[in-house]
């Protein structure tokens, strides 16, 4: 049964989308469309038939519609581009019969005839021309191209040949905006080109194309198609009179462009047709470098075969090229060897540094195995800060290349102009990998670098432990060796300098490596001066304390460690040196105690005059509590009755009569604490050590000594008997060592010479004596 229609257009709309014919041909046979008011002369009835590719309805309802046109005013598909698009030559016909607009424009900007040439329907191309259609009047949203410039890049030549005969220019030169597909001011010949459609190619250039033209970037048709690989067109464009030496605007002309796609076919013909191989590229290459970077072995033959000129500026570019990317053993050498060529003892050694900077082991490893001249002028060069090869392998941390060169025996002890010698180069990098490969692989660091602790120091304080571990483990190096230049300093003089948390760790690491805590500088300054004559050097101070040193060693001035702890108002340093035992005693080489020096500062302090002046406030504090802590150190002596000098007692003050009330009464506790019915701590207070050793056995007066927190118990002298506790530690090692020694060479010394001994010794040495001495009489 037939669709009854109605007037709806809804209807006849839902009709075409289910491919409903029958209806469709019902309704026009009965002429039952809808009214006019819906109808609108069936643009929009036909224009959906077509979208949805129904051809058969869209021909019975074209014998209805009246309007074929888009009139909305807003750009939009018409039934003629979906006709185009589909190649439906007898619909198009029948359009064009009725009126439409071959060159209406949809929201994409496109025309039939774009969709035509774009789908290569060369019929409705062909129909479109004829009937008017603009072959570059309008450009596409896409592309922004028009159909004549998509023509130009067709699959089919007939479609381009058919604009061409409708008039289009063969020589048009299109301002194309920018994109990826074609520069501005292309030709036809160069879209074709681009293309590699050698039809379209052969039709433009029978009607005459100009082959010479130049886009905006100046190329021209000759590098289009040498960029394209596309030997067959080169020949072509040749043949109708390219030329062939044409440059773009950085100068590259098509030889280049050939050799860097080692395409040889291409070069061969180029050179046969004249091409010019030394034209330089805005970088300054010739192809031959370029054949030479690229590794195109061939084409360095061919272009060396051309002009093998072994002189040429350019050919020794490449010819060093060559030596420096692929080495002696390269087949690219070897063209340049065949032809002629010799490396220079210049060339060798420009070449041997840059293969050293970019790490080329093989290259160096070549470079070295030439004749033995050419070798040992290789390790002499310099570049232009004369660093040798070994320096310059160290510098950018080509450890392989590094332990090549020690192996040919690269000289280690070289000096640049900086005056450091490749190990030294390799400290400044904080280089542990390069500085292990020079210390142990034959280069005697404590002969040949006496100094390298001091540079590890200097130049990589902060960095240095790794380094600093890694050649007193590796070298036989003196931790005590002095630089004249640096006034006999030490390293751990230098590490003292600072008090940073790194110099303390590494002060800590030369004394356990066997550093001389005492050593001096030319000016009589050691290490505990350096740290008791800061105020931040309380953690350097005690790291230094824990191996021994003699507290009042004096500089060239007469200065101990105090005086220069007072002079600088250094209130924890002169706390910390007191508990240790340092003497208020000393004089400096102006007669000054360490309390006259306290007292002089506090005295020169100027009058408080602002309140707010913090830093001036925290000094004056400073000053005053370095002076107490020393008037009370001077009431404790005279308590005691220990050592104190004239000077120092006149110091002492009636306001510390409460304290010395205080020292008193402890005095009297240390003469009640008996270690045995013989010996006192008061005893041990006084230093009377020889008396202790004789009327205790060690192990009782050590465990007696040791077990006590006399600090805590004993406030104010705790500390110097903790102090005096070392020294008979000390007195029983010493005697002890006294019977090692005499058994050792039979009673042989003179006691006089013994205590001379004694007195260099630490009371680890002596331990081993007594240990050395036990095991002697074990064997006998």
């Amino acid at each position: 049964m037939l669709f009854q229609c109605s007037k709806n257009i809804d209807d006849i709309l839902e009709a075409i989308r289910k491919g409903e014919k029958k209806t469709i041909q019902a309704c026009v046979s009965l002429n039952t469309l809808p009214p006019e008011r819906e109808w609108k002369g069936g643009y929009k009835v036909l224009n959906v038939a077509l979208a949805y590719k129904e051809y058969e309805i869209a021909s019975i309802l074209l014998n209805k519609v009246t309007s074929v046109n888009n009139e909305t005013g807003r750009p939009e598909r018409t039934p003629l581009h979906y006709a185009a698009t589909d190649n439906r030559t007898d619909l198009i016909q029948q359009l064009i019969e009725k009126g439409a607009d071959v060159n209406a424009i949809d929201e994409h900007d496109m025309s039939p005839l774009h969709y035509a040439v774009i789908l290569d329907n060369f019929e409705t191309v062909a129909l479109l021309m004829d009937n008017g259609a603009s072959a570059d009047n309008v450009t596409d949203l896409m592309f922004r191209f028009t159909p004549y410039q998509h023509a130009c890049r067709a699959t089919k030549s007939q479609i381009l040949e058919c604009f061409l005969d409708h008039g289009s220019n063969v020589n048009d030169v299109f301002e194309l905006p920018d994109n990826l597909i074609c520069p501005k001011r292309s030709t036809p010949l160069h879209m074709a080109i681009t293309q590699k459609n050698l039809e379209t190619i052969n039709l433009l250039l029978d009607r005459d194309a100009d082959v010479n033209h130049v886009n905006e970037s100046k190329e021209s048709s000759l590098h289009l198609a040498c960029r394209e690989d596309s030997a067959e067109v080169v020949k072509m464009l040749i043949e109708h009179k390219a030329k062939i030496n044409v440059k773009t605007k950085d100068n590259i002309t098509p030889l280049h462009i050939a050799v860097r796609n080692g395409n040889i076919e291409i070069v061969e013909y180029l050179l046969i047709c004249g091409a010019a191989t030394d034209c330089q590229n805005k970088q300054g290459k010739i192809p031959l470098q370029l054949a030479v970077e690229q590794r195109h072995v061939q084409i360095v033959d061919r272009l060396l075969e051309r002009d093998p000129t072994a002189d040429s500026v350019n050919n020794r570019k490449a010819f060093k090229k060559a030596l420096l990317e692929y080495g002696l053993r390269s087949d690219i050498y070897k063209c340049f060897v065949r032809r002629g060529f010799v490396p220079t003892p210049a060339e060798i050694s420009e070449v041997a540094f840059a293969a050293v900077t970019k790490g080329y082991f093989h290259i160096v490893e070549s470079l070295l195995e030439m004749k033995c001249e050419d070798n040992l002028l290789l390790f002499a060069a310099r570049n232009d800060i004369g660093d040798t090869l070994l320096h310059s392998a160290t510098k950018t941390r080509q450890h392989d290349i590094v332990r090549l060169l020690i192996s040919r025996k690269a000289d280690v002890h070289a000096i640049n102009n900086e005056g450091n010698t490749p190990i030294i180069c390799a400290i400044e990098n904080n280089d542990e990998h390069i500085v292990k490969t020079f210390l142990t692989e034959g280069v005697e660091a404590a002969r040949s670098f006496p100094l390298l602790l001091h540079t590890v120091i200097q130049t990589k304080r902060d960095k240095s432990r790794r380094l600093l571990e890694l050649i007193l483990q590796q070298s036989a190096a003196d931790v005590d060796q002095r630089d004249d230049e640096l006034e006999g300093s030490t390293a751990l003089h230098l590490v003292c300098r600072e008090a940073m948390k790194c110099d303390v760790e590494l002060a800590d690491l030369l004394l356990r490596k066997g550093a001389n805590v005492n050593a001096a500088t030319n000016q009589g300054t050691t290490a505990l001066h350096m740290a008791a004559s800061r105020k931040d050097g309380e953690s350097m101070l005690r790291t230094l304390l824990r191996f021994d040193p003699q507290l009042d060693l004096r500089d060239h001035c007469g200065n101990t460690p105090l005086h220069l702890a007072c002079s600088n108002a250094c209130t924890k340093i002169v706390g910390v040196l007191l508990d240790a035992g340092a003497s208020i005693n000393v004089k400096d080489n102006l007669g000054k105690t360490p309390v006259d020096v306290a007292i002089g500062v506090s005295q020169s302090l100027p009058p408080r005059q602002d309140a707010n002046d913090e830093a001036a406030n925290m000094h004056a504090a400073d000053v005053n509590e370095s002076v107490k802590l020393l008037q009370e150190h001077v009431i404790k002596l005279d308590v005691a009755k220990l050592r104190l000098s004239q000077q120092n007692w006149r110091q002492v003050m009636a306001q510390y009569e409460n304290y010395r009330i205080m020292c008193e009464n402890e005095l009297v506790e240390l003469k009640n604490y008996e270690i045995n019915s013989y010996v006192s701590l008061h005893d041990v207070l006084m230093g009377n050590a020889k008396k202790i050793v004789r009327y205790t056995r060690e192990e009782n007066a050590k465990s007696s000594l040791e077990l006590m927190l006399y600090t805590r118990k004993y406030p104010i002298y705790g500390n110097m008997i903790d102090n005096m506790k070392k020294v008979v530690m000390r007195e029983y090692v010493v005697l002890k060592a006294k019977e090692a020694i005499n058994s050792l060479t039979g009673y042989g010394l003179p006691d006089a010479c013994t205590e001379n001994i004694f007195e260099y010794l630490r009371v680890k040495d002596m331990r081993n004596l007594t240990l050395a001495s036990t095991m002697h009489l074990d064997s006998a």
